[in-house]
C-alpha cells in the first residue's frame, strides 16, 4: 500500500508540474495575480494594466481546463494542468495585458456560484459571457485603452468570439487558437451531446463580420480539425480574416511556444 500511495503522489505532483512552471513564469514576467469580483463569478486573473490612454489592451482567455475526468465523468476542479493562455500572456511584452481564467479555475470551491455545469454543458452560458465581458470592460476602463485584442485558446477562443461580437472597444480584433467556433458542427463531428445552456458564436455571426479575425489551428488537431475552422470563416465571411494552419501542432502541442510577435495586429483596412 505504501508503494502504491507513493506512486499516486508522484503522479499528482507530476500533473501539477507544468502548471507550477507556468505560474512561476507569469510571476517573473511581471504579471500581477488578482481575483476579479464580477457580478456573476470570481475570475482568477493575471494582469499588467498601467494607464495607457488610447493604447491597445490584449486579453488572453484560458481553455476549458480539466473539465472532464472521462467521457462521462466531469472533474470536480476545472483548473488546467497546463494553462496555455497564461503561458502566452507571460510571453507578451506589450504594455497592457490581462489573462483571464474561466469560471471556477484556480478558485476551487471558494466561489459559491461554482457548479459543474459551468465547465461542462453550460461553459458558454450567458452569465459566463456577461462575467467575462465585465472583467474586460473593467480592464479597458483601468487602462483607458481604445483598442482591444481578444486571444483565446480552445474553449477560451469560443468565449473570445462571443465577446468580440459585443464590440467592447473602438477597435476589436479576435485571435482564436485551436478553438471550436461552430459549436453545433463541432459536437456533431465528435459525436457528443450539444452544449445545452451555452451560447454559440454561430448565433452572433453577423456581428462578427466586421471584426478583424485570425484563427490558428493545428494540422494534427483531431479535436478541432482545421476544416471546421475554414468552414467557420466561409460562414462568417469577415471583411478581414484568415486561417493559419500550424502543420506540426495538435490540440495541445505546441501552442504555449507561440510568441506574441507571431500575433501582430492584422493589416486590415
Amino acid at each position: 500500500m505504501g508503494k502504491f500511495r507513493a506512486v499516486v503522489l508522484a503522479l499528482l505532483v507530476a500533473s501539477c508540474a507544468p502548471r507550477d512552471a507556468v505560474l512561476d513564469t507569469a510571476r517573473q514576467s511581471g504579471l500581477t495575480p488578482r481575483m476579479i469580483e464580477t457580478p456573476g463569478f470570481r475570475l482568477a486573473a493575471w494582469e499588467r494594466l498601467p494607464l495607457d490612454p488610447g493604447g491597445r489592451l490584449t486579453v488572453y482567455i484560458e481553455g476549458d481546463g480539466m473539465a472532464w475526468l472521462s467521457r462521462s465523468q466531469p472533474s470536480s476542479d476545472p483548473t488546467p494542468r497546463d494553462p496555455v493562455a497564461l503561458a502566452l500572456a507571460s510571453a507578451d511584452r506589450s504594455t497592457a495585458v490581462l489573462y483571464l481564467a474561466r469560471p471556477c479555475q484556480f478558485a476551487g470551491r471558494a466561489d459559491p456560484k461554482c457548479d459543474t455545469r459551468y465547465w461542462t454543458h453550460a461553459r458558454f452560458a450567458p452569465e459566463v459571457v456577461e462575467s467575462t465581458a465585465w472583467a474586460v470592460a473593467w480592464a479597458l476602463r483601468t487602462t483607458q485603452a481604445r483598442s482591444l485584442h481578444l486571444v483565446g485558446y480552445s474553449g477560451g477562443g469560443t468565449l473570445a468570439a462571443l465577446l468580440a461580437a459585443r464590440h467592447l472597444a473602438e477597435r476589436t480584433e479576435l485571435t482564436t487558437i485551436a478553438a471550436p467556433l461552430d459549436l453545433e458542427a463541432w459536437t456533431r463531428l465528435l459525436g457528443v451531446s450539444p452544449l445545452s445552456g451555452s451560447l454559440s458564436p454561430r448565433d452572433v455571426a453577423t456581428q462578427l463580420r466586421t471584426v478583424p479575425q485570425r484563427h490558428l489551428v493545428g494540422g494534427r488537431d483531431e479535436t478541432v480539425p482545421a476544416r471546421l475552422t475554414q468552414d467557420w470563416l466561409n460562414l462568417v465571411r469577415p471583411s478581414c480574416g484568415q486561417v493559419r494552419v500550424m502543420p506540426d501542432f495538435d490540440h495541445a502541442c505546441c501552442w504555449a511556444r507561440l510568441a506574441a510577435a507571431e500575433l501582430p495586429p492584422l493589416a486590415c483596412p
